[in-house]
């Protein structure tokens, strides 16, 4: 279960992910903006269950969510694919539910048309990949050299459980969190998880967020 303390509707810092495209990006950039403008302390939760989608629109979310100091929480509750993925791994507390799947790939696309056009789409279509693959493999605690060397490895498009997900560093933890506020001077957010694993790469979080492991409760005999 999911538990966010922050008010009606109108208010929430949660957002659901699903296909990328601009018209996506553009409720998503002024919402993030919105709630950094409320609240910079505030975390944003990204729910996602995404296929994937347009590059250009995935990069624009990437860039908004990189201008503003509020913490993403990212969770992927169903599918996180392509982009989807992308998106899941640039969170910088990262989770993937039980029942979630992860892919990641290369980029992908077809061609047709002049061989002039062709040859400067595919500049463009080479720049693009390169920046996608670097940015996924800076998330994921790796070098550029060593993702090209599993995508070489495992095929151009590679299906993660939550587990693998995990172990190679697209997300932190398995499981949905909640997330609460707390009032006290000290700290104004909390994210939980009953089982918290192991975390997989240090990432950053906003003053004034903790991620807290919570015992689970003792079974009744």
């Amino acid at each position: 279960m999911v538990q966010l303390m922050n008010g009606p509707p109108d208010k929430s810092n949660r957002i659901w992910i699903g296909g990328v495209d601009d018209n996506l990006a553009r409720h998503f950039s002024e919402r993030v903006l919105e709630i950094s403008a409320q609240d910079e302390s505030k975390p944003i939760v990204l729910y996602i269950n995404s296929p994937g989608g347009e590059a250009n629109a995935m990069f624009t979310m990437l860039s908004i969510m990189d201008s503003v100091p509020n913490t993403f929480v990212t969770v992927a509750v169903g599918q996180a694919a392509s982009a989807g993925a992308m998106l899941l791994a640039h969170g910088d507390i990262r989770f993937v539910a039980p029942y979630a799947r992860v892919m990641i790939h290369e980029a992908s696309g077809g061609m047709v048309g002049h061989v002039e056009d062709l040859q400067s789409s595919m500049q463009d279509f080479n720049a693009l990949n390169i920046m996608a693959v670097e940015t996924l493999a800076k998330n994921m605690g790796k070098t550029l050299r060593e993702l090209k060397a599993i995508f070489k490895e495992r095929g151009r498009d590679i299906h993660l459980s939550p587990e693998e997900a995990v172990k190679l560093g697209v997300a932190d933890h398995v499981g949905v969190p909640t997330v609460k506020e707390v009032p006290t001077s000290q700290m104004k957010y909390e994210i939980s998880l009953t089982e918290i694993k192991k975390t997989s790469v240090v990432r950053r979080a906003s003053v004034g967020v903790v991620v807290k492991p919570v015992k689970a409760p003792k079974k009744k005999r």
